[in-house]
């Protein structure tokens, strides 16, 4: 709890040194930046669970291919 104050303070104290609109465009761009790296993230997510539902899919055919 105790750095999570301190933390808290350096930002604050940081906030107190930086206009206003310099700490908004940081803010923008920081947003844009998560932004981008969630979307590849899920877009890769994605892609791998595509992959193992074929996967799965050909398995499940397969077993029921073997039974005689």
């Amino acid at each position: 709890m105790e750095s999570r104050e301190a933390i808290f303070n350096l930002f604050a104290a940081y906030v107190h040194t930086v206009p206003l609109e310099e700490l908004l465009a940081a803010v923008e761009r920081a947003q844009r930046v998560l932004f981008k790296e969630r979307r590849f993230i899920i877009s890769v997510a994605y892609k791998w669970v595509v992959r193992l539902d074929y996967l799965l899919k050909s398995a499940r055919k397969n077993k029921c291919d073997a039974k005689p």
